[in-house]
């Protein structure tokens, strides 16, 4: 019950009162007008946004920076009776910029019917919500309100940026390139080990027509097995780590550095994978069922953006895979991912690293390199993992973290723009 229309009832029940008491007529006729006027203030308060229908329409569900989603809204009063006033609002995401309308107070007629119509510009990485539509209307009087939630929000996806890298020259360790395996894995046609009799099957791009006219038989060349190394790029996205004035420029470098390396991997056909101590944006967000009642405007806005917390104990992880189909599943990892306040680097690699293949290489994004962080890193190198590790845009511990990782034959990066990015090289 609103304010407004306790203070009518009071007031209602005060006049009954003298009228009893005084036996007066005045104020009896003052007790059923404000008696009436309360009853038809809160039917048509209850009544005013049932029949209400939205529809949204989004053309895009995933976008590159830069991408532009048009947005329709289509509120349609299914019922034969008219809606004094309504105010509609379609909830935008944060930190994108718009062009349209998003919201609307107008009177509708039985069956009426209007759209909202506006544009969302891509320009921010993450996991975005548009919506719910937050619907208010009330009685003639100003009595009271209603507010509801109506239709499902709309995500949309925005991939990080991408840097493309025009070399990558890391002499020691080579965390990129080709590995003799001692299993065979696949067959390198540029490295050629010798020359059999022809089998039953063998396809004719195998055969050596050299030795097939010396000795007149046919004879199938025979390749050395190799394996692509690839790699495995661990991304350090907890808060604390990031404890720093520029967390927010410093950290969203450090995804455009991670989409980056996943993108010339893949480029070069290699395995990927990508680990990180982050939050999943899409796991935090909690979405309220459609026709959710609310207090007031702020309510109805707090509920329709409310997340859980982002205290992340497991890893937001993309097992090391072909690149084709591990590039995808990267970059949506790598557009989802938040800070987060649960594991820290070094608790979360001394829990998974045994997990991790060995044969990719191992590239760890950092803000910081503390002390535990450390023994994990040698940890990882003791335990066979080629290593490279990157700091971003942190120009007054690297020229420690360079000596320490450097004494353990670790070779280490310092990253602090998008021009760094052109060549990686030590």
């Amino acid at each position: 019950m609103s304010i407004r229309r306790g203070i009518i009832i009071a007031c209602a029940v005060l006049f009954l009162a003298i009228a009893v008491l005084l036996r007066s007529g005045f104020f009896a006729v003052a007790f059923y007008a404000l008696l009436g006027i309360s009853t038809v203030a809160y039917l048509m308060t209850f009544s005013a946004l049932d029949g209400i229908q939205t529809e949204r329409h989004c053309n895009l569900r995933h976008s590159e920076i830069g991408g532009e989603a048009t947005v329709t809204v289509a509120i349609t009063n299914k019922k034969p009776l008219p809606v004094p006033w309504v105010v509609m609002e379609d909830l935008l995401p944060k930190g994108l910029e718009t062009d349209g309308v998003n919201g609307r107070a107008m009177a509708m007629a039985p069956w009426g019917h209007t759209r909202l119509r506006y544009k969302v510009l891509c320009n921010i990485r993450g996991y975005h919500r548009i919506g719910p539509v937050i619907l208010e209307s009330g009685d003639f009087f100003g009595l009271s309100k209603r507010f509801l939630t109506s239709t499902d929000p709309h995500f949309i996806t925005v991939y990080p940026r991408v840097v493309p890298i025009e070399k990558y020259e890391i002499p020691t360790q080579r965390p990129l390139g080709e590995l003799t395996m001692r299993r065979r894995l696949l067959e390198d046609p540029t490295r050629i080990a010798g020359v059999r009799q022809y089998e039953h099957g063998d396809p004719l791009r195998r055969i050596h027509w050299k030795a097939t006219a010396k000795t007149g038989k046919l004879h199938s060349r025979v390749y050395d097995p190799s394996s692509l190394l690839g790699a495995n790029i661990i991304l350090d996205f907890n808060t604390t780590a990031w404890n720093s004035e520029e967390r927010c420029a410093r950290s969203e470098f450090a995804v455009v550095v991670a989409a980056s390396l996943a993108s010339y991997v893949a480029s070069r056909r290699q395995d990927l994978g990508f680990v990180s101590n982050g939050i999943d944006a899409a796991e935090i967000t909690v979405q309220i069922p459609v026709a959710t009642e609310a207090a007031s405007r702020a309510e109805a806005r707090l509920m329709a953006t409310q997340r859980e917390a982002g205290d992340r104990l497991r890893p937001l992880e993309v097992p090391v895979r072909q690149s084709e189909e591990a590039l995808p599943l990267v970059r949506e990892a790598l557009a989802h991912v938040e800070l987060s306040y649960g594991l820290p680097l070094s608790e979360m690699i001394s829990q998974e690293y045994e997990r991790w293949p060995r044969d990719s290489a191992t590239i760890l994004i950092l803000p910081q390199m503390p002390v535990d962080l450390l023994a994990q890193i040698v940890r990882l190198r003791n335990a066979g993992f080629s290593l490279l590790v990157i700091l971003i845009d942190n120009r007054n511990e690297y020229p420690g973290a360079r000596a320490a990782l450097e004494a353990e034959r670790i070779p280490v990066l310092h990253l602090a723009t998008e021009a760094d990015l052109n060549v990686i090289r030590l």
